[in-house]
């Protein structure tokens, strides 16, 4: 048996039924889903980006290389300063790129 016996109906404007397809699907969630967040005060928050997701790659894949540095420079007691300034140069690019899209 559904949970969800009861049907409710209620008029919107063009505009207004536009605006809610539109930030149920920025969202993820069906426009009966937002509307129950909404009812409930759920915390409604907008699905990040596909370049939030590639950003997020980019800094991991960072991140593992400057630990590999660590661990080299850990083991042979000096720090290979050509490839530590390159993973450097990189990270600050993405951070650049990642404050850009933020706030711009």
């Amino acid at each position: 048996m559904r949970k969800r016996n009861v049907e409710f109906h209620f008029m919107l404007t063009d505009a207004e039924a536009s605006l809610l397809q539109t930030k149920a699907k920025k969202c993820g969630l069906s426009q009966q889903a937002f509307m129950r967040s909404l009812l409930y005060n759920t915390p409604i928050k907008e699905q990040p980006s596909i370049d939030f997701h590639t950003t997020i790659k980019s800094l991991e894949k960072i991140g593992d290389n400057i630990n590999q540095i660590a661990a080299k420079a850990n083991t042979l007691g000096f720090v290979d300063q050509v490839q530590y300034r390159k993973e450097a140069d990189k990270l600050e690019r993405v951070i650049a790129e990642l404050m850009r899209a933020v706030y711009s």
